[in-house]
């Protein structure tokens, strides 16, 4: 029988400074891990393919100097079991000043390069690949690309409204 619950996101709540507080169930089932071992690894430890301490440190610069905007994008993440899922985040600002973030697995292949942008920018670039869309010929391999690209910029917006709107 089909349990009429909805399945709950996979969501870890991160303090001002990135720790990791909290985490759903779901989202210790995706990483395989348990709490206390989430909060104690180090930065990166669920990446596939980590930032180096200096590209992290520019990154959190840049996004410091433009207001902390909430993020959105692609990444793989790697598993305690070493297996690798690629996966769809939105991390959105908290009420309480913390930060919550939202793991989606997508399927997409694992080598593919991680990919975040502000959350800002999201309907500006789906309205651009939808441009994009109608100048390509439909039988083409760059066709299912930009609309692989539409769908997933498409859904972001979308979680992340609907995160805006209860958070």
């Amino acid at each position: 029988m089909l349990s009429s619950q909805p399945i709950a996101p996979a969501t870890i709540v991160l303090d001002e400074t990135g720790l990791i507080e909290e985490a759903s169930e779901a989202a210790l089932g995706l990483l395989g891990t348990t709490l206390d071992d989430l909060k104690a690894a180090p930065r990166g430890a669920f990446a596939a393919q980590p930032a180096s301490p200096g590209e992290e440190v520019d990154l959190r610069t840049q996004w410091e100097a433009a207001g902390r905007p909430e993020l959105a994008g692609e990444a793989t993440i790697r598993r305690v079991d070493g297996r690798e899922i690629r996966v769809r985040y939105l991390i959105v600002r908290r009420d309480d000043g913390r930060f919550e973030a939202i793991l989606e697995p997508t399927g997409g292949p694992s080598e593919a390069p991680g990919t975040v942008f502000a959350l800002g920018t999201v309907l500006a670039k789906w309205r651009a690949a939808e441009r994009r869309l109608a100048a390509i010929a439909p039988d083409s391999p760059e066709w299912a690309a930009v609309s692989a690209e539409i769908t997933t910029l498409r859904t972001t917006y979308q979680e992340g409204y609907r995160a805006r709107r209860h958070g």
